[in-house]
């Protein structure tokens, strides 16, 4: 297994795809979900005024 990257945004570091981000969305994307990292981007976006 490789060394995971330092650079990778996610923080869930117990994950064995963790740094991996291409192995990491195509997991969770078969699934239906979101990564991580597009769930937090998801939160951190305002909502647009109705």
């Amino acid at each position: 297994m490789s060394e995971p990257k330092r650079d990778c945004a996610c923080h869930n570091k117990q994950c064995a795809r963790n740094g991996d981000c291409q192995a990491c969305r195509a997991y969770h994307h078969s699934r239906g979900s979101l990564t991580r990292c597009e769930q937090i981007s998801r939160k951190a976006k305002p909502k647009p005024a109705s």
